[in-house]
């Protein structure tokens, strides 16, 4: 039998969020502008070198093919994760059969351990680090 998620619903300030050259920007409700969360670790962390030899070893054409099935198979879990938790009943609408199997430690997890659903994509910003972002999931993990 299918879990149903309690739902305690915090209320959002919603921030609007736009790429400005390649990378996302959050805008405040006062005007300020802040970059993602993302957006910040991406530049200061260097890349990583074992990617590049992979990449090196299999070829550009490859490597991109291979980034671009993990980018979509990542958004389809979590497209898939998101309608659970919001009791959506046909969660797994359209999405392949491999993607929603994947799916299932993650959905054994959030049955498991996750209830009291406070906010789903929920928007976040920080004026002391001047970040922003949105949170995938805030909700009681074992009771927490």
């Amino acid at each position: 039998m299918r879990k149903t998620f309690k739902h305690n619903l915090l209320p959002v300030i919603d921030i609007e969020d736009k790429i400005i050259d390649g990378k996302r920007f959050y805008f405040l409700p006062d005007g300020r502008k802040f970059p993602s969360v993302t957006t910040v670790i991406g530049q200061k962390l260097p890349k990583g070198e074992g990617l590049v030899k992979r990449r090196e070893k299999v070829g550009d054409e490859k490597a991109d093919a291979i980034l671009k099935e993990a980018s979509r198979r990542g958004t389809a879990v979590h497209d898939l994760a998101e309608k659970y938790v919001l009791n959506e009943e046909n969660y797994k609408g359209d999405h392949r059969v491999l993607d929603v199997a994947t799916f299932g430690d993650l959905k054994r997890m959030l049955e498991n351990h996750v209830d009291n659903i406070l906010g789903v994509e929920f928007p976040l910003y920080n004026v002391a680090l001047n970040t922003a972002g949105r949170g995938d999931l805030f909700a009681q993990f074992d009771g927490v």
